[in-house]
């Protein structure tokens, strides 16, 4: 059976809110999945997730949100064997910052391929100069994510 770990990182919320949709979304097709924000990297292989999802924001020059640093750093230098695990990254940012735009999704697609996970869709940004509302923007993904992540 597949499951889902959520990684979360947020500044101001919005990719609070996207997560819990996606949650629900997941959730309402059958599949198993947990929410993880600010949490240990043990908490989420204790998980045993086939299939990670990161939906971050974007801070400062492209950094990762606070409540998402400490995992991606003990990811990085603990470097877990993902090669059997599939992810997705959902990148929001401003595209009026052109050199860090998304730069915090970028960060974690790079590690999770450095981890040797496989991508499962591709990267989706979400410009906070487009749209207000990344739920709505983000529906097609949602659509995307359940097909790819469902048992055939």
């Amino acid at each position: 059976m597949n499951k889902v770990a959520i990684l979360v990182g947020s500044v101001f919320g919005a990719a609070i809110e996207l997560a819990e949709h996606t949650e629900e979304q997941l959730k309402k097709a059958g599949i198993k999945v947990q929410l993880f924000d600010e949490t240990p990297l043990q908490a989420v292989l204790d998980f045993t997730p086939t299939h990670w999802v990161i939906i971050t924001s974007t801070t400062g020059m492209g950094d990762i949100p606070d409540n998402l640093i400490s995992l991606f750093d003990e990811m990085r230098d603990s470097f877990p064997n993902l090669s059997e695990s599939k992810y997705a990254v959902v990148g929001m940012g401003d595209s009026s910052y052109v050199d860090s735009f998304c730069g915090a999704g970028k960060q974690f697609d790079k590690l999770m391929g450095e981890l040797m996970a496989t991508p499962f869709i591709p990267f989706f940004e979400i410009d906070a100069c487009e749209t207000m509302d990344p739920v709505t923007f983000a529906e097609g993904w949602f659509e995307e994510l359940k097909e790819n992540i469902l048992p055939c």
